[in-house]
């Protein structure tokens, strides 16, 4: 688990860097509503995602619920991409509960960016995006889950 966080905490790190790479995120929308923490620390989460977003360190797209079923859904990964000048190949680092895979042959590389692909077709626009995050997060900065907003509405709706 530590080599876990230190790995996270290096990645973040390199985030902050002049040089720093392109970094695209799918955030599944599930995420947002996972409640960790409590609602303080999950609106304190989002504003970073946020804060980055807006210094130009990440671009996001949230995987919406809508979607259904989708390529990534049982399984983290990252698909390493290196400019066309340079001698590095590109990577899969695929992370699992029990241990991690770095996947390089053409044919699994291909896979992972099939479903990159299918990510960013399938999400909402980067812009939806950050306007879905900045809600939730406005929901979480009241006090409040935004799974119990839902229940809220759904029982508006069965009264009228």
């Amino acid at each position: 688990m530590q080599e876990r966080i230190e790995v996270r905490m290096r990645r973040q790190s390199r985030l902050e860097e002049s040089d720093r790479p392109r970094y695209r995120v799918f955030l599944d929308e599930a995420v947002l509503y996972r409640n960790v923490g409590g609602p303080a620390v999950m609106a304190a989460q989002l504003d970073k995602v946020l804060d980055a977003e807006r210094h130009n360190k990440v671009t996001f797209q949230v995987v919406p619920f809508d979607i259904g079923a989708h390529a990534a859904q049982d399984s983290n990964f990252i698909l390493f991409e290196f400019e066309d000048k340079s001698d590095l190949s590109p990577v899969a680092f695929v992370e699992g509960l029990v241990g991690n895979q770095y996947l390089e042959k053409s044919a699994d590389i291909g896979r992972y960016r099939e479903a990159v692909e299918y990510l960013r077709d399938t999400s909402l626009s980067p812009r939806d995006s950050v306007q879905r995050v900045t809600e939730i997060k406005k929901i979480y900065l009241a006090g409040k889950h935004p799974a119990s907003m839902d229940s809220d509405i759904q029982r508006r709706e069965d009264t009228r």
